[in-house]
């Protein structure tokens, strides 16, 4: 009789670490793993979270396109010059302005804006990329069949805890670029226009100004402080990447 051969010996489970290299999602504090089985029967898809970050990435790339071409600089800020080459023909050409503080200032906060939106712009991308790998649906705050659903497990305290590295600095880096954005528009339009038009716009846009800060400081209080572990007793999770 043939002897049977002995059954093979799985191998051990690997480590926290090399399971973290083989793709295993990292499971934040508070969050707890999601097997196949759960995950089929209660499914959680990223697509309103990818579409928050999407508008985000669509607003920026429209004023990083505003910021690049408001580059060129207006005919009060250049200075142009003439040189006759031949008898039937010249050579113009045009420079900004020197020693203008204004000039200064225009260029540094139009450059601020433009390299602010960039930074969201491509921050957001690989953040889509980041929500479409599987990771999203991998982990869970709350329990499945629980009457109250946990914060942390809508599309934004997902993007705040579970992404919290990417969306963080999208977000921060768009709110920068719209402040240099107000700013280099001030400083545009006193380099153009006299004081009669230029204190009253410049009294409008500080108007906005204070609009878009207070609605930024009363979405951090009402929506991701919630979600800040310094927030004390309410806390929920810790950001990270």
């Amino acid at each position: 009789m043939c002897e049977e051969p002995p059954a093979a010996k799985l191998p051990p489970p690997p480590p926290e670490s090399e399971a973290l290299q083989c793709g295993v999602v990292e499971v934040p504090p508070g969050a707890t793993r999601v097997s196949e089985a759960e995950a089929a029967r209660h499914p959680a898809e990223p697509d309103r979270a990818i579409a928050i970050v999407s508008e985000l990435r669509s607003n920026a790339a429209l004023f990083a396109a505003f910021a690049f071409g408001a580059l060129s600089l207006p005919t009060t800020l250049v200075i142009s010059e003439s040189r006759v080459t031949s008898t039937t023909s010249s050579l113009s050409t045009s420079r900004p302005v020197p020693d203008s503080d204004l000039l200064s200032a225009f260029v540094f906060l139009d450059v601020a804006t433009l390299s602010c939106m960039l930074v969201c712009v491509v921050v957001s991308q690989q953040l889509i990329y980041r929500l479409s790998d599987g990771s999203y649906e991998a982990i869970r705050y709350g329990c499945v069949d629980g009457a109250e659903q946990d914060p942390r497990d809508s599309a934004v305290g997902r993007l705040y805890t579970q992404y919290g590295a990417y969306f963080v600095v999208a977000r921060d880096a768009f709110g920068f670029g719209v402040v240099s954005l107000l700013c280099a528009t001030v400083v545009k339009t006193w380099a153009i226009f006299d004081q009669s038009i230029a204190l009253p716009v410049s009294g409008i846009i500080a108007l906005a100004a204070a609009a878009i800060v207070a609605f930024y400081v009363r979405a951090n209080e009402d929506v991701f402080r919630r979600l800040d572990p310094s927030a004390g007793a309410s806390s929920l999770a810790t950001p990270v990447g």
